[in-house]
């Protein structure tokens, strides 16, 4: 199987020229025009790849490295909202893509840098034994922690990993403490209502807003009509403003899924009970071409 890679120039038409420069039956590139989601992705990965050789370097094996590397995405998706990318980046080739493949390649330099933190050596001779080669996450990890108390985003794995490699913490204890911290849920509101922001919805975050918190879903149970009736306003009016949107619960499969591949912003706003959203689930995507 031959690499495919990305091209993210802002203008589209200078991307899709950029890409067929590149392209050939070898090497096939896609182009993407959120440049600040796949300068982020970019470099955020090479701070979790270290997380993911610590792991590995005590012996946690391949269901620890899943979690971290799915969790670490979480966490690069936050900042990445927080600074206006678009969220679908980070499931594509930059983002997870990359990820995937730097947190668990053999040749992966911050990979193997945090394999042998995770065996007991010390940094800087770990740095002095790589003949000129640069693991990229160590002086990342600076910049994230930075960027993240900028933002007021919470990054438990990156924040560890930061102090793990410019703190001298252990890094088991670390494990310890980021394993013990408050239970949440698995995504938080935040994260939510900043895909709608970026994406300008402001009829979805009125919904949201007026919906309240989420309470536990009763499966059986039939959506109040008021409000089901005022979700799905908001979206014929999102619909009304750009032709080219769709409602997920509409349509064939095959509209849908394309919908969803273009969107530049996907909201999912789902079920509680009582006073919050009812059992129903309304999802809008705006197309962005």
């Amino acid at each position: 199987m031959f690499p495919p890679s990305g091209a993210p120039p802002q203008d589209d038409q200078l991307a899709a020229r950029v890409q067929a420069l590149l392209s050939n039956p070898r090497f096939r590139c896609y182009r993407s025009t959120d440049v600040i989601g796949v300068e982020l992705a970019g470099a955020l990965k090479n701070v979790l790849a270290i997380a993911c050789g610590i792991s590995d370097g005590l012996g946690f094996g391949n269901n620890a490295r899943a979690a971290l590397i799915t969790r670490g995405l979480y966490e690069i998706t936050k900042l990445a909202v927080a600074r206006g990318a678009n969220p679908l980046t980070m499931s594509g080739l930059a983002g997870m893509g990359d990820l995937v493949l730097t947190c668990t390649g053999d040749l992966s330099r911050n990979r193997t840098v945090g394999l042998r933190l995770g065996r007991g050596e010390r940094l800087q001779d770990i740095q002095a034994s790589m003949g000129g080669a640069v693991a990229e996450g160590v002086p990342t990890a600076v910049a994230i922690r930075t960027l993240a108390r900028k933002l007021g985003v919470e990054c438990p794995i990156m924040q560890g990993i930061h102090r793990v490699i410019h703190e001298g913490a252990n890094a088991q204890e670390v494990v310890t403490e980021v394993m013990s911290r408050e239970l949440k849920p698995e995504v938080a509101p935040d994260i939510i209502k900043g895909v709608i922001a970026n994406g300008s919805n402001t009829n979805l975050m009125e919904v949201l807003a007026a919906a309240g918190p989420p309470q536990t879903p009763a499966v059986a149970e039939a959506p109040p009509p008021a409000l089901k009736a005022t979700a799905l306003e908001g979206a014929a009016a999102t619909a009304a403003r750009n032709p080219r949107s769709i409602l997920c619960d509409g349509g064939r499969s095959g509209e849908r899924e394309d919908g969803a591949m273009r969107t530049a912003t996907v909201a999912v706003l789902a079920a509680g009970a009582g006073a919050a959203l009812g059992a129903a689930v309304v999802a809008v995507s705006r197309w962005r071409r």
